[in-house]
C-alpha cells in the first residue's frame, strides 16, 4: 500500500496526539517505553492507533521519574532492565536506564523519519 503525503502527515499527527494524551491527560500519566512503527496500527480510515502497552510505565511528570506507588497498585515491579527497541530508544535511556517522557518524544521523531523516508527499522513501509 502506498501512502500519500497527506496520509503520512495524518498518521504522524495521530501518533503525536496519542503520546501527548499518555503524557498529559491519562491518569496516571505514563511513558509508552516501546513506541515504534510496528506498534502503530492503522484502522480502515488510516487513523493511527498506538498499541502494545506491555512496556508502558506510570510516571511522576513533576519529578520525571517512574511513580512507584502507581506501579505497586498495578501489580508491577520496577527493574533495572532497559526495555525498548534499538533504533527507537533515546541514547540516555540506553546509557543510564532513566526513562522520562523524552524517551517517547525521541521515538516519535524516529517514527516521523520512518514515515518521511518510507522505511522502517529493517523493513519497508509506506509503499
Amino acid at each position: 500500500m502506498s501512502l500519500s503525503w497527506k496520509q503520512r502527515v495524518q498518521i504522524a499527527h495521530n501518533v503525536a496526539d496519542a503520546v501527548n494524551y499518555l503524557h498529559n491527560f491519562s491518569q496516571p500519566p505514563c511513558i509508552h517505553n516501546n513506541l515504534k512503527t510496528s506498534n502503530i496500527l492503522l484502522d480502515a480510515n488510516l487513523r493511527a492507533k498506538v498499541s502494545n502497552f506491555t512496556s508502558a510505565r506510570a510516571v511522576d511528570l513533576d519529578n520525571h521519574r517512574i511513580d512507584q506507588d502507581s506501579q505497586k497498585e498495578q501489580g508491577l515491579q520496577l527493574t533495572g532492565h532497559v526495555v525498548g527497541t534499538h533504533g527507537y530508544m533515546a541514547p540516555e535511556s540506553i546509557q543510564n536506564g532513566v526513562n522520562t517522557p523524552k524517551l517517547d518524544a525521541f521515538a516519535v521523531g524516529i517514527v516521523l523519519l520512518d514515515l518521511l523516508s518510507g522505511r522502517s527499522r529493517g523493513r519497508c513501509c509506506c509503499r
